[in-house]
This record gives C-alpha cells, sequence and structure tokens, in this order.
C-alpha cells in the first residue's frame, strides 16, 4: 500500500502547479478520515456495557446464617420448655407438647428448633427489606427488656394496654393515613390472665404478618410464624430478644453491605 505521507515532500518539491494543493488536500483527507475510523473503534471497544449484579435472597438456602444462630443446649438451658399447669393447656398446641411432668406441660424442643428458624429467617428478611418491626408484650416483668431491644435494633415497641381499632380503624384513631407494621413480634400473647392480646385478632383481620412465643396456654391458629416454648420465664425472653436483636442488625448490615457493592435486590 502506498504511503503517501512518506513522499508527499518529495511530491510538493516537484509539483509546483495548483494540482499539488489538490494532492496535498486529498492526502489531508485520507489520513483524518482513517484517524477518526480509528477513535469510533477505540470508542466501541473501550465502552463495554457492564451486566448489573443481581441478587435475590429467597433463592438461597440460609441467606442469613440462621441455622448456626439456635441451638437445643441454648434453649434447654434458659427452660424454653416449661409449660403451664396441664390444666391450662390451649388444645391447638397439643402437637408441641412433648409430656406432663408433675401436672407441668413439658414443650417439645424439637419441634421448637425448626419452628424458631423459620421464624427468624422471616423477621431477618422483613428487616432486610427496610419492613417496620413491632415489639409487643403486656407481661410487666419484661417491658423494659422488650422496650429496650427494640431501641437497640432501631424498631418500634407497644407494650401499654392495647386499644381497639388502633390498627383496624388507625385513620379516625390516628386523624390521618399511617403505615403499620410490616410484622409485629408477640412476646408474650396474653394481654390478661386467659385473654387473648386484642393485637392478635387485629394483625389478623390487617393482614400483617406475626411471630409469637406460644406458651402451652397460647392459640397458635392465629400466629403466622409460632414458636412453641415457655413465655414467662425471663431467662427465657432475654435468649429470644437476643437472637431477634442478632438477625434484624445482620440483616440491615448485609443489605448494606451489598448495596455498598453495587448488587441489586430483587424478590421475584
Amino acid at each position: 500500500m502506498l504511503n503517501l505521507t512518506k513522499n508527499l515532500p518529495i511530491i510538493i518539491n516537484k509539483l509546483t502547479t495548483p494540482q499539488s494543493q489538490k494532492l496535498l488536500k486529498f492526502t489531508s483527507n485520507i489520513h483524518s478520515t482513517a484517524g477518526n475510523r480509528q477513535n469510533d473503534q477505540n470508542l466501541k471497544t473501550s465502552v463495554v456495557p457492564q451486566k448489573s449484579k443481581i441478587i435475590n435472597p429467597l433463592k438461597h438456602e440460609d441467606f442469613f446464617q440462621i441455622n448456626e444462630l439456635v441451638k437445643l443446649e441454648d434453649l434447654f438451658k434458659a427452660r424454653c420448655h416449661y409449660g403451664h399447669h396441664h390444666g391450662l393447656r390451649c388444645p391447638w398446641m397439643n402437637e408441641f407438647i412433648f409430656g406432663t411432668r408433675i401436672t407441668t406441660d413439658i414443650i417439645d424442643l424439637d419441634q421448637t428448633i425448626p419452628l424458631m428458624k423459620r421464624a427468624l429467617n422471616f423477621i431477618a428478611h422483613i428487616a432486610f427489606r427496610k419492613g417496620v418491626i413491632l415489639f409487643i408484650t403486656r407481661y410487666a416483668q419484661h417491658i423494659p427488656l422488650i422496650e429496650q431491644s427494640a431501641l437497640e435494633v432501631g424498631e418500634y415497641s407497644h407494650c401499654k394496654p392495647w386499644r381497639n381499632g388502633t390498627f383496624t380503624d388507625s385513620t379516625r384513631r390516628f386523624g390521618s393515613v399511617i403505615r403499620l407494621p410490616d410484622l409485629c413480634i408477640f412476646f408474650h400473647t396474653h394481654e390478661k390472665l386467659n385473654e387473648a392480646h386484642g393485637a392478635l385478632s387485629e394483625t389478623a383481620k390487617m393482614l400483617i404478618p406475626t411471630v409469637a412465643i406460644c406458651d402451652s396456654d397460647s392459640d397458635p391458629s392465629q400466629i403466622t410464624y409460632p414458636i412453641p416454648a415457655n413465655d414467662d420465664s425471663l431467662v427465657s425472653q432475654q435468649l429470644y430478644t437476643r437472637l431477634i436483636k442478632e438477625v434484624i442488625i445482620k440483616a440491615k448490615k448485609k443489605r448494606q453491605e451489598l448495596e455498598e457493592q453495587g448488587y441489586v435486590i430483587q424478590y421475584e
């Protein structure tokens, strides 16, 4: 191929007619066109569309490593297997009772473990999706623990007497449209002796999912994720709050890390 730039000085010296100007202009156009083509080619090769990093937490079997948190030994030491007097047993809890010892129902912890893992996993997903979680109890000895636990993880608690219509008639009660919780966690399902907490029926009516510690005298039929376990002992409540706080903090931290890494989170 003829290199016109190399021979250009010789041609210019030999041609003194106006043809030299035409030749010079022609060679300049050749190099200009070739340079533009090369730049376009470099631009096309350098601009490569990047595939967005998409992650679906539901496709992972244990996205938040919940299985390693719940241990049978911890539940046993926290006396989570103690139920109430067998005369107070709710018929819906029969399947979770291991037996009776000295008139006291014993809860089957082998059933408690998988149900607790499932409930903790659901709590983690709600926290991961920036949902509003409401801690609920009316058990006087546990109120300071529950309120402090909700505060530590940036969530909410309701430990006062329940007013009917708080969820079902919230617009009239609060004077405007409010956001209801995405999840309610009941650490005790009774408001008074043998009287179910008023929020249980309202969450069911408003289709708000629930997680609840269900003792032998509780009715698990209204609970989305029941956890058969002792709901009276302070030691057991400390274990429940510790586990729930841990999964909420872990879920929020994991979402922050994935967003910083550029992941797109999709639940489909």
